[in-house]
């Protein structure tokens, strides 16, 4: 990776593009979403914060990180193949996880969450979740 940041920005350097990754992060967790007071919205409105937020950001991101991760396999091939091919299998097999999570998270648990809201009782709850939850 440090090659390839030098290669296209000849001054930079990895612990940079890190420092500036870490302060995204910091200004992140600075943001609002802290400021939300889930003690007073339901479950309802926080799975579809989950979904709307998170959700929706690893659905859009993690195509783009496949697509710079193959470039970057291309590019460099010739140097690391061995490196370049675990790093491909093990994020392919990250975004797989990933993907299965949030689907079954979309079509499973939520839709259970949001009908024991309905219900409001911690019986009809547990029966609609099954033990593979608990």
């Amino acid at each position: 990776v440090d090659i390839a940041i030098k290669e296209d920005n000849p001054g930079a350097s990895i612990g940079k593009i890190l420092d500036e990754v870490n302060e995204s992060y910091d200004n992140f967790l600075g943001e609002s979403y802290d400021k939300i007071d889930w003690e007073d919205k339901s479950m309802t409105e926080l799975l579809e914060f989950v979904e709307n937020t998170h959700h929706s950001f690893l659905k859009k991101t993690l195509p783009v990180t496949e697509e710079l991760l193959l470039k970057i396999f291309k590019v460099h091939y010739s140097h690391d193949k061995e490196l370049l091919i675990e790093m491909y299998k093990l994020f392919s097999l990250l975004r797989a996880d990933i993907s299965i999570h949030l689907i079954k998270e979309e079509e499973e648990l939520f839709p259970w969450i949001k009908e024991y809201e309905k219900t409001h009782t911690r019986e009809e709850f547990i029966k609609l979740i099954g033990k593979s939850y608990l």
